[in-house]
């Protein structure tokens, strides 16, 4: 298959079944999802636990991506993006728990958070993280294409340096729920273009017009 890899979680079914069950392409870093019949999203199904899964069907670059759209969240209850996760809980994760967001690396199985803060998502947004280099690892967040947060530069011996895209959640609930999945390669295509960089490209092209007449 070729990247950018996509989901968008569309389960004819009629029931709720397992993230794996509902495609061979996922596998389970730890905890887990499930894909819902009703609204065709997945949602973490780890009671008091952290969960991630990774895409198993292609290859990722060490610079990757993944991409998810937020839907209902909640408090106590965390959804979003995972990048070079592997089997054996090993992953750097971004999950949205009502307004307040979790930087963190799961490595086997243990978890250090790296940053938190507040920021708003609305029903829709997009979070993206990717990370890019080995040694530091540089994690970036963006919400709909705008970063938030810091840049995180991961350089403790216990980094994560190769995996593939994913989802990652916390805790057992339908509320929060991830949809419009994307996973792929830093530079190698994909992720889209926002509606914000199509107007700040139009601002320049307008000066630039106006500059040469």
């Amino acid at each position: 298959m070729a990247l950018p890899a996509t989901d968008a979680f569309t389960n004819t079914g009629g029931t709720a079944v397992a993230l794996t069950t509902y495609s061979a392409n996922w596998s389970y870093s730890t905890g887990t999802f499930n894909v819902d019949a009703t609204v065709d999203n997945a949602y973490s199904t780890t009671s008091g636990n952290e969960g991630g899964a990774y895409w198993n069907a292609d290859s990722f670059s060490a610079d990757q991506y993944a991409q998810v759209t937020l839907s209902a969240l909640t408090s106590g209850i965390a959804v979003g993006a995972a990048v070079r996760a592997s089997a054996g809980g090993n992953y750097y994760g971004c999950y949205l728990e009502g307004t307040t967001y979790y930087l963190f690396r799961m490595n086997a199985g243990s978890w250090t958070q790296l940053d938190t803060g507040t920021q708003s998502f609305s029903d829709g947004d997009a979070l993206r993280l990717q990370v890019t280099g080995t040694n530091p690892c540089a994690l970036v967040m963006l919400r709909n294409g705008v970063q938030f947060g810091s840049t995180y530069n991961d350089s403790d011996g216990a980094r994560l340096t190769s995996g593939a895209a994913g989802i990652c959640g916390y805790g057992d609930s339908t509320t929060p729920r991830i949809d419009n999945w994307e996973g792929g390669n830093v530079g190698g295509g994909g992720g889209g273009i926002t509606s914000a960089q199509v107007d700040r490209l139009r601002t320049i092209a307008r000066g630039l017009n106006r500059g040469m007449t």
